[in-house]
């Protein structure tokens, strides 16, 4: 694999092996009431069933859809602004 100054081969190879960062490793350093997750069932990349183990875990807020992909951070912005800021207003 190539490397770069920005993300070096080691990080690669860790990403790679699925140990580059695990947030359930950390569960016990975040705050939960500040987690809103939002996940689709149907995302090929994040299998969507340990996202939701990971939101019991830690008791943060999962908003699972049906249907949405690899979901992009604009997309969820633009069509849950509303559930967004209602759950920052509340924290």
């Amino acid at each position: 694999m190539e490397t770069d100054t920005v993300f070096p081969a080691k990080n690669w190879n860790k990403l790679s092996k699925g140990n580059f960062f695990n947030p359930s490793n950390h569960i016990s350093e975040f705050e939960a009431s500040k987690i809103l997750i939002f996940h689709a069932k149907d995302d090929p990349y994040i299998p969507w069933k340990g996202v939701e183990r990971f939101a019991k875990l830690s008791q943060s807020k999962l908003v699972l859809l049906n249907k949405g992909g690899h979901i992009r951070t604009e997309f969820v912005v633009e069509k849950y602004w509303k559930k967004i800021k209602e759950f920052m207003e509340s924290n």
